[in-house]
């Protein structure tokens, strides 16, 4: 073969992480996420809840800290007997504290909300009117009125009809600054409102979206997706609309309703939402991309996506200016898949739609990551057979194409066309000062983690870092000067043998070579 050892100086560059599929939990724990959020630092902090059923039955609100890579860092449970607490919504404020969001109960006095440091102290906590609603809630962290605030888009059910709720509280204490309730003006035409999601330009108005139920012919109760800009200043409707499909007798009523509003970086409102399959009299839900000019609220575009259940405040503005978008393919066994798909802002066309066949699992939200590397987070729940627990909480890292190297799977995007029609919707405002003496149980806990799936070590990467530099070229030398994979001091399994001859000669150095100038593996 030959008989010259391998002596070479190669030049390596920067460090690259490797992408990564992960479930994390406690034993004998149920645990679900909602919400997720990228810190400045680049650790991942989410928000959800867990359940305990041995020795009773226990519920908490849950936040977890875990590094870029999604190894659990600090895991605090927010507990209350007999109120079932569960965490929607957490942001990190300036300074590095954390505002989280959560539900105490199902009752009318549910909506909490708490300061957290770094590294999971609770600074305070406090309990507002509010109530807990099917689509959820949507919480930012607002700096556009001096002093950073956390705004939580929600619903209000103390008075009939239901309404839509818009709060905002000091970041740094909890100090409310308003709590703003919209109910329809016209009961007869429109019977209730309720908001899941909230965004906002700095130093300018509220853009919330969500549901609205509208009576047609004075009978046919018809659900549509609610949009709406609001004064900040006055809390004043600047517009509000319902926007659904038309009415068809052989369909029935439709079912359209927001789940997440963004901002595009021309300022055009952008909201993802829940309709009927709009190629089918019956068939799976899809998702529906609407923009809205901010000035008006007439729709500028719009998009479907087939076989989707949306989640949550699941919209997102990458650094890209393009926009992330998560939820679940559901089937009716029971099972589910995660999805995540990239959206252009302004025509509305998915560029890719990924699913990620982990099992039974379900994605809640995916958000931009750029620590160490650029790329996507997708988190929610997964049933497991490990034994953490039942689900545990889902993290899955992904590059920018939605790959995470281990179950990304490709779907063929289909966007048919649909009729929207929009109706303007009058709504009252009043504000609710009340807050409520509240002192629930936190306490910290450890986080167990078990690796799903780790993307497959690329050719030429010996230590499997995600890198192909230096220090697998230490390893791939003493290999070469051994050759032979039988040779009994050859590393188990023989590495280096990039071609898989039995042994490590100039065939494979050329491999190496190869991967060791693009550094970073694919």
């Amino acid at each position: 073969m030959r008989s010259v050892p391998l002596f070479l100086v190669l030049l390596a560059g920067s460090a690259s992480a490797q992408l990564i599929n992960r479930v994390q939990g406690i034993p004998n724990d149920r645990h679900t996420v909602e919400d997720a959020s990228a810190l400045a630092n680049g650790d991942i902090a989410s928000a959800g809840d867990s359940y305990n059923f041995t020795g009773g039955f226990n519920s908490s609100a849950t936040i977890t800290r875990a590094d870029a890579l999604g190894t659990p860092i600090w895991h605090l449970k927010i507990r209350e007997p007999g109120a079932f607490p569960s965490a929607f919504g957490i942001r990190e404020a300036p300074g590095g504290n954390l505002v989280v969001g959560f539900y105490r109960n199902f009752n009318t006095d549910t909506l909490c909300l708490a300061g957290l440091s770094g590294s999971g102290a609770v600074n305070w906590v406090r309990r507002f009117p509010g109530s807990r609603g099917a689509s959820n809630a949507g919480m930012e962290i607002d700096t556009g009125d001096g002093a950073p605030a956390a705004i939580v888009a929600s619903q209000f059910d103390q008075q009939a009809p239901l309404g839509g709720q818009l709060i905002r509280v000091d970041a740094a204490t909890g100090t409310l600054i308003f709590n703003r309730i919209y109910t329809p003006s016209a009961p007869t035409e429109v019977s209730d409102v309720s908001f899941a999601d909230v965004a906002r330009n700095p130093l300018g108005d509220y853009y919330v979206t969500g549901s609205v139920t509208r009576f047609i012919n004075g009978e046919i109760l018809d659900t549509d997706l609610f949009v709406a800009r609001l004064n900040a200043s006055t809390g004043a409707v600047v517009w509000a609309k319902a926007v659904g499909t038309p009415f068809d007798l052989e369909r029935g009523s439709g079912y359209e309703t927001g789940r997440g509003i963004e901002l595009s970086s021309d300022g055009g409102v952008v909201v993802v939402g829940q309709i009927n399959d709009p190629t089918a009299t019956f068939g799976p839900d899809g998702a529906v991309h609407i923009r809205f000019d901010p000035d008006t609220g007439a729709i500028l575009a719009h998009s479907t996506l087939l076989d989707i259940q949306v989640a949550a405040a699941s919209l997102d503005r990458l650094s890209t200016g393009q926009m992330v978008a998560s939820g679940t393919r559901a089937f009716g066994d029971g099972q589910g898949n995660p999805h995540m798909w990239l959206l252009d802002p302004v025509s509305l066309l998915v560029d890719w739609r990924r699913e990620y066949n982990t099992g039974t699992s379900f994605g809640h939200d995916a958000i931009e990551s750029v620590i160490p590397d650029q790329g996507l987070v997708l988190v929610g729940n997964h049933f497991s057979n490990n034994p953490i627990g039942f689900p545990d909480q889902m993290f899955i890292r992904t590059d920018m194409l939605g790959d995470d190297g281990c179950y990304a799977q490709p779907l063929e995007v289909v966007q048919p066309p649909v009729t929207l029609l929009s109706n303007d919707i009058a709504l009252t405002m009043t504000l609710d000062p009340r807050e409520f003496a509240y002192t629930p149980t936190a306490i910290v806990v450890t986080m167990q983690t078990n690796l799903a799936c780790e993307a497959a070590p690329c050719v030429g990467d010996l230590n499997n870092d995600g890198l192909v530099d230096d220090a697998d070229f230490v390893i791939f030398a003493d290999a070469y000067n051994i050759l032979d994979c039988l040779d009994p001091s050859m590393p188990p399994a023989c590495p280096a043998d990039l071609n898989g001859d039995g042994f490590v000669d100039d065939s494979d150095f050329v491999l190496f070579v190869d991967a060791y100038n693009q550094l970073v593996c694919p």
